[in-house]
């Protein structure tokens, strides 16, 4: 734990040189050489982050005190700015991907307005970078964003303003390769 604690402080000071997005980018070019991986980042927002595989095995929290690190292979870096705050920001990577489908969940504990960005491998097998920039999410509400590693999925983030089930709105993402 102390371990994921020093290389969260690392990584937000890597955030703060640049934003989110573009410190994501930058991380998965410099491990593109290696297997796919997924990796996850939001800028600083009072949300909990949490990623899923298909079996239902879970890493990171959708509450303040909640962190799981049950998909092997996967962690996530809490990045609480200087003061603490309930505002922070999150980078979970998967190191090794074994399921063909993963979901990424988020619940606003207050209202937030944030980056969100994804790494995955494409069809090809070509790292590429899915952003959706300042969602916009009312304190309460939920939001989600299915992965499908391998293929040339389009995608969506959904969010539940009010927490009926139901899609309140949709946001389609921007995407970029990733060089080799």
């Amino acid at each position: 734990l102390n371990m994921n604690y020093a290389l969260a402080n690392i990584f937000r000071d890597a955030v703060a040189e640049a934003d989110a997005l573009t410190f994501q980018a930058g991380f998965a070019e410099k491990v593109s050489y290696r297997p796919g991986h997924i990796s996850v980042i939001t800028s600083d927002a009072p949300i909990g982050v949490q990623l899923s595989d298909g079996s239902g095995l879970r890493t990171g929290g959708l509450t303040a005190a909640e962190n799981l690190r049950e998909i092997p292979y996967g962690d996530q870096f809490i990045m609480v700015p200087d003061g603490g705050s309930t505002s922070r920001g999150t980078l979970t990577v998967l190191t090794k991907i074994e399921s063909s489908d993963y979901r990424v969940y988020i619940n606003a504990w207050g209202d937030a307005v944030f980056d969100l960005g994804l790494v995955l491998p494409d069809g090809t097998g070509t790292l590429r970078q899915v952003t959706f920039a300042g969602i916009d999410m009312p304190a309460g509400s939920k939001g989600w964003v299915t992965l499908l590693p391998g293929t040339n999925s389009a995608y969506k983030f959904s969010i539940d303003n009010d927490n009926d089930g139901a899609v309140d709105s949709e946001i389609t993402a921007s995407e970029l390769a990733i060089p080799d």
